[in-house]
């Protein structure tokens, strides 16, 4: 079982896997309808900042050589090229980089989200897991970032770079990882508050155009 930790914890590599025929058309619709829309990311931020969460001092990364802010030239430089490339249907134009690889010995989807041509945030999907299995990708989870603690229950993680690892099981197991200080989010949070003003100001000025005629 050790070994098996390890292995996750220490090591993954790229399925060479190309072209957009390797993932199935209800992925690639399901991602088109979500990440069109701002609220998307926005409800995934609140909840990664706002839910309970424990600390880490560990950083989280995608590797010890490409951290938040590193670009596709970077990435490609690891990882080689992705599966596919989406941009122009998300918001501010963001781009997402798809990829299949092989952690341990799951194959996971990854997502990589990039906003000015820097990293923003990321995912693995572990499809179809059963349940003992998701609980080993939990357990090395708690091991690598939180060894102190005997009691961890999937709470958000946060490092103190205010990156935070956020779990998701409620259909496949989904580990998204977000720069919370990136300028994705500041402009995201934003768009949402000005958002909420001009409602606010119509609401107001509806309730007032009835209340001076009525």
């Amino acid at each position: 079982m050790n070994s098996y930790f390890h292995r996750i914890k220490n090591f993954f590599s790229i399925i060479p896997f190309g072209g957009r025929k390797n993932f199935d058309q209800q992925y690639y619709t399901s991602m088109i309808s979500q990440h069109s829309d701002y609220n998307f990311y926005l409800s995934l931020y609140h909840k990664a900042s706002t839910q309970d969460h424990l600390r880490t001092n560990v950083e989280i990364c995608l590797s010890r050589s490409l951290r938040f802010g590193c670009t596709i030239k970077e990435i490609k430089g690891k990882f080689r090229e992705p599966s596919n490339h989406l941009k122009k249907i998300t918001p501010l134009n963001a781009e997402i980089y798809l990829y299949k690889m092989l952690i341990g010995n799951h194959k996971v989807k990854c997502q990589l989200h990039l906003f000015d041509g820097k990293l923003f945030m990321y995912k693995y999907i572990f499809p179809y897991l059963e349940n003992d299995r998701m609980n080993e990708i939990i357990n090395v989870i708690q091991e690598k970032y939180l060894p102190e603690v005997t009691n961890y229950s999937r709470q958000n993680i946060i490092d103190p770079n205010n990156n935070c690892l956020h779990i998701d099981d409620s259909t496949d197991l989904t580990i998204s990882y977000l720069s919370l200080d990136s300028e994705f989010f500041k402009k995201i949070i934003n768009i949402s508050l000005n958002k909420e003003q001009r409602i606010k100001k119509t609401a107001s000025a509806l309730y007032n155009d009835i209340f001076n005629r009525i």
